[in-house]
Formats: structure tokens, sequence, C-alpha cells
């Protein structure tokens, strides 16, 4: 893997598995974040950047993964393989995967077969996502149905350091 000013999807550069043309066969080829990540206090965690690639579809793979013990294993959190010619942003919830480590790392990995090869996988913008619980006291706090929605309505004490809200349905 290598810096590459061919492709980019922000400029100047990205990250390539083949800077200088086309991977090889039989490859197993990956760029591991250096350092390792603590997100012990970090409740969520996503995985967001920009891609694009060209395999031989079914054979030889583009895959993105996680460690949450500093390398030492591997979960495989998304993979891609074929051909996409524009650049797309990908943001994956790694939450799970992150497990609150102490020493989270990723990995992009493109492995081939003997058979056909391609210009292989384009990375940019890469970036870990997180977010923590924000303390926020709650005077009132009202749910009303409507004809196709639920309406909430809350009143707060105070907001310290708070940008807005998140509400999931579960």
């Amino acid at each position: 893997w290598n810096i590459t000013t061919a492709q980019f999807n922000s400029s100047p550069s990205s990250f390539t598995d083949s800077p200088t043309g086309n991977y090889g066969n039989n490859i197993n080829t990956n760029m591991t974040l250096a350092a390792p990540v603590n997100v012990s206090a970090t409740p969520v965690v996503y995985l967001s950047f920009w891609h694009r690639y060209a395999t031989e579809a079914g054979f030889d793979f583009c895959y993105v993964e996680v460690s949450n013990d500093n390398g030492t294993t591997w979960q495989q959190v998304a993979s891609y393989n074929g051909t996409m010619t524009t650049w797309t942003q990908q943001t994956i919830d790694i939450t799970s995967y992150a497990g609150g480590s102490t020493q989270l790392k990723l990995r992009f990995r493109l492995t081939s077969d003997a058979g056909l090869t391609g210009d292989g996988w384009y990375v940019d913008d890469i970036g870990i996502i997180y977010y923590t619980i924000v303390p926020v006291e709650l005077n009132s706090f009202s749910a009303a149905a409507t004809q196709n929605a639920i309406e909430l309505t809350w009143i707060t004490s105070s907001e310290n350091n708070n940008r807005g809200f998140m509400v999931e349905r579960k």
C-alpha cells in the first residue's frame, strides 16, 4: 500500500494497494493503522471512509477489518469485490467490534487469486467517529401519537457540551 495522486476523493491523494498499476496474482496485502486508538470511553464508534475499486468479481476481495487487541486478532466488518468506478462513502458501525477497547486498530486488506487482476482498491478520507454520552437533566418529557408519527417533547435544565439529540427506536 502507498499514497497515490492518480485517484482521490479529496485532493491531492488517496491510499491504494497498487500505486504502480494492477495488483498482482495471489496477493494478500494490507494497510494497517500504525498506532492503536483508545475508545474505552466511547460507547458508540463508527468507521467512515470513501473508496472505489476494480477487482475480479467473486475471486479478489477488499476487506475492512477491526482489531480490539492491538492487531493480535481481526474481525471482518465489510467486504467488497467487482467494480465500483465512482467514489462512494461508507460508514460502518464498529461499536460491537471495538468493544470499549484501549487498543483498537483498523486495516484495509486486498486479496487475490491466480486469475485476473485489476486496478485495485483506492481508499480516502478515513475517519473514526465516536459519540460519548452527555449528561442531560430532563425537567419533563412527553410523547404523543399523531396520525403517522409520534411527537416527542422535552424540556432540559442543563445541556453541557451538547450539539443535539439522537433518538433511537429499539
